[in-house]
């Protein structure tokens, strides 16, 4: 495994952290009926989420390309 290849597993294992600590915040908030839910910042969550989701497909495809070569 390269330098590159380390870095890159690091960053997906990241990710997939951050992914599922916002889950379990958002379920959560949901048990809770908390008003964060409605909030800006929980928008903002979401969107961070989705965008890590993203990424976290592109990583696969590049990786899968990668593989193909």
């Amino acid at each position: 495994m390269n330098l590159n290849e380390k870095k890159l597993n690091r960053v997906f294992h990241d990710v997939l952290t951050i992914i599922s600590e916002l889950k379990e915040i958002d379920e959560e908030c949901k048990k809770q009926k908390c008003p964060f839910r409605k909030s800006k910042i929980h928008g903002l969550l979401l969107e961070v989420q989705k965008e890590l989701t993203s990424l976290r497909e592109d990583i696969l495809e590049a990786i899968e390309i990668e593989d193909e070569e």
